[in-house]
């Protein structure tokens, strides 16, 4: 099997959730209901460029320098002295509507915790 780009993905999931049952449409439909359901989004502009980027391996990637003293006094520096109460406490009470605010707790967290098992795996040798 091979490979399939962000967009391609996107793609089908869109017409995916277009046209599941389960996602509120009966099944048997007539054909006027067929011709006025939602179409799945098109592109105006194909993909042309095929994605070919890959990372590193972090044990490819050597840090020297600025970058070097920068991860090492962010992980030295707050990654290893995290309160955890105080980052999960967004996390404690989720079953009220809360705030516009509480919204975007998941993806602080969720980016934070990406960065910070990157950084770790980094000096995975120390």
């Amino acid at each position: 099997m091979g490979t399939i780009s962000r967009r391609e993905l996107i793609r089908i999931a869109a017409a995916s959730a277009v046209t599941l049952p389960s996602a509120g449409t009966p099944a048997t439909t007539t054909r006027v209901e067929a011709a006025n359901r939602p179409r799945a989004p098109q592109f105006a502009v194909a993909e042309q460029v095929p994605e070919v980027f890959t990372s590193l391996p972090f044990g490819s990637q050597e840090l020297r320098g600025a970058l070097a003293d920068r991860m090492r006094i962010n992980v030295e520096g707050r990654l290893l002295r995290i309160d955890a109460d105080a980052c999960l406490s967004g996390f404690v009470r989720r079953d009220g509507a809360g705030s516009f605010d509480a919204a975007w707790v998941g993806e602080h967290a969720g980016k934070f915790l990406d960065a910070a098992c990157n950084a770790l795996r980094y000096r995975e040798d120390e």
